[in-house]
């Protein structure tokens, strides 16, 4: 009789840590990639200092990979500068030159995670030129 009461209550405490197991497992895998038809977004082409190069969308944040301009320029995100340009800050270079000793940087390897948030507008500042980006749509 005790054998009975004792896998009875055993049976009911391994019923009641499993389900508080499965409840507390929930796991965190990062932004959720947009599931649109097209969650990749690129742009390119010429820019002066200052003027907008796109705005994100309102409901989606936009995660630039990689940034390759023609010139040494800064990124500003709502009219603030994000990404600044001086020789300390090499690993955000935006551009290469072959002609030069410069490292690559993570911009132009595609290794960046520059996150432009739901409905702010991205520009280049103090410099015009020639550009390209990628990246994805993520949901905020």
């Amino acid at each position: 009789m005790w054998k009975n009461i004792m896998a009875t209550g055993f049976l009911v405490l391994s019923i009641g840590i499993t389900y508080h197991l499965i409840q507390s497992a929930n796991a965190d895998f990062g932004p959720r990639v947009s599931a649109g038809q097209n969650p990749i977004v690129n742009y390119g082409g010429y820019a002066t200092s200052g003027t907008t190069v796109f705005t994100a969308p309102v409901d989606q944040d936009v995660i630039l990979r990689t940034i390759i301009t023609s010139t040494d320029c800064q990124v500003a995100i709502d009219g603030t500068v994000i990404v600044p340009t001086s020789s300390y800050f090499y690993p955000t270079y935006l551009y290469t030159r072959a002609s030069y000793a410069q490292p690559q940087s993570v911009f132009t390897t595609g290794d960046a995670m520059l996150k432009i948030p739901a409905g702010s507008a991205m520009s280049f500042t103090g410099c015009s030129t020639t550009y390209y980006m990628e990246g994805h749509l993520s949901h905020p």
